[in-house]
């Protein structure tokens, strides 16, 4: 008789998201989607652009006072991103 491994659906679909890279493009759309709740309106609304890259994340700013508030408070952001998407990916933030 023929051995087979059985797998959950849900564990064969995460294998196969892993393995495809798409695990870190929905973490990705996942941040992005987030940031406004992440941040808040007011910080929200003076951003450019958001790029994650490994687990480096660069945040574009269009306010020169607001990037420093969110330069003060980054290590906070961090934590907060981190917890929306349940896993530590992002470990660096540059905000420019």
């Amino acid at each position: 008789m023929k051995k087979t491994n059985f797998q959950h659906l849900g564990t064969a679909f995460d294998d196969f998201f892993q393995k495809k890279g798409f695990v870190k493009k929905m973490q990705e759309l996942a941040i992005k989607e987030a940031w406004h709740e992440i941040v808040g309106p007011v910080f929200s609304k003076s951003t450019q652009n958001i790029h994650i890259n490994n687990s480096h994340i660069y945040i574009t700013i269009s306010s020169p006072a607001i990037r420093n508030e969110l330069i003060l408070n980054r290590n906070q952001i961090k934590k907060r991103i981190n917890e929306k998407i349940n896993a530590q990916v992002i470990t660096h933030i540059t905000i420019k």
